[in-house]
């Protein structure tokens, strides 16, 4: 597998969080819940590149659905779902970060997300 290098500036950024029952969400195998928090992670990236890619770059707006998780331990977050308007970031979504993309209308800004 080779390592790729994303590089860009988020110019907005906005995290929403809370709670919920976790007996609700099944997870999948080797993923245990952590305490039932919940976030919708949404940002702005612009002139996103990838190393190795000179030719191509992105400015799109992202939300995250995510859920807090622990593997082995180690907490992290699953991604439930990840909304993508722009062809070439939901490719790469899909394929190196392997989220499940959902192709769909997307906007970020200071004071509001649209997805």
């Amino acid at each position: 597998m080779n390592d790729y290098l994303f590089t860009g500036t988020e110019r907005v950024t906005i995290e929403l969080a809370g709670t919920f029952d976790p007996s609700k969400v099944p997870l999948p195998a080797g993923l245990v819940h952590a305490g039932g928090r919940l976030s919708l992670f949404a940002f702005h990236v612009d002139k996103l590149k990838i190393r190795g890619v000179p030719l191509l770059t992105w400015s799109y707006p992202e939300v995250l659905w995510r859920i807090a998780v622990t593997h082995e331990g180690v907490p992290g977050w699953w991604a439930i779902a990840c909304d993508l308007a722009a062809t070439g970031p939901r490719w790469a979504a899909r394929r190196y970060v392997r989220y499940d993309v959902r192709a769909q209308h997307v906007l970020v800004e200071e004071s509001r997300i649209e997805s």
